[in-house]
């Protein structure tokens, strides 16, 4: 696998529930994403170590297969 380094684009005073805490409202502007299960692990009824945390990663990273892409120079389309 690999640990993607993404921005996160939350403004403050959003709704976001917290997949760490389970609160309304996620921190603002995040220099970096945190992937995780929802809830996260360590909380009650996290899917974490089982199937069902598999099932939550699928429909993060999608059905894409590389048959979808195509090179055209230094662009990928």
């Amino acid at each position: 696998m690999f640990y993607p380094f993404l921005f996160m684009d939350i403004a403050g005073g959003n709704t976001l529930t917290d997949p760490y805490t389970g609160a309304s409202g996620q921190g603002a502007y995040p220099w970096r994403g945190r992937i995780t299960c929802d809830p996260a692990p360590g909380v009650a009824g996290s899917p974490d170590k089982t199937a069902a945390a598999a099932t939550q990663v699928n429909a993060f990273f999608g059905a894409a297969t590389s048959a979808d892409y195509s090179v055209d120079g230094t662009s990928v389309r």
